[in-house]
């Protein structure tokens, strides 16, 4: 939720949604971080957004605690997937390789983001965030569990035989 709009406890929202109209009147979602259950009360479509408002969220005193929350709705409430689409949270925990099949570690977290979201990926003891793009991430197995990443030079470094 990026701002409060209005006196009435109405918020301006930015979807990272490919169906944002899934949080339409009566949804109940979840604040993240703080973990707070609202029901949508009304929706609508402005620029840079969505004005939304909640039952229970009467002023802009109580919309402006809302700033910085994501919305979270419940799995059971997502929209069906096409073959071969999949949520952000299904990629972790699968495994990542190069186009080679060479282990390269695992998805820990998938970052949104505006202009790109990105990989978190443990690698050799330590975290390295990758762009999610189609040049540095050609395939996602949703069968295998895999995603395969091409390393760039410098992005993900290869241990060498002897290293070990």
């Amino acid at each position: 939720m990026t701002r409060a709009h209005g006196i009435r406890g109405s918020v301006v929202v930015k979807f990272y949604s490919d169906s944002p109209e899934q949080f339409g009147p009566g949804l109940s979602v979840r604040m993240h971080p703080s973990e707070t259950s609202l029901v949508v009360a009304t929706m609508q479509s402005v620029r840079g957004g969505s004005l939304v408002s909640f039952e229970d969220i009467a002023g802009r005193n109580e919309a402006e605690a809302l700033r910085g929350q994501q919305l979270l709705i419940k799995m059971i409430d997502r929209r069906p997937l096409d073959d071969y689409e999949f949520w952000p949270s299904d990629l972790v925990g699968m495994n990542v390789e190069d186009p080679d099949g060479l282990a390269l570690g695992t998805v820990v977290d998938v970052h949104l983001g505006e202009a790109q979201d990105r990989l978190e990926i443990e690698h050799q003891g330590e975290r390295v965030l990758v762009p999610f793009v189609a040049e540095l991430v050609p395939e996602v197995r949703l069968v295998d569990q895999t995603v395969v990443v091409r390393p760039l030079p410098g992005l993900l470094v290869q241990s060498s035989p002897e290293e070990g």
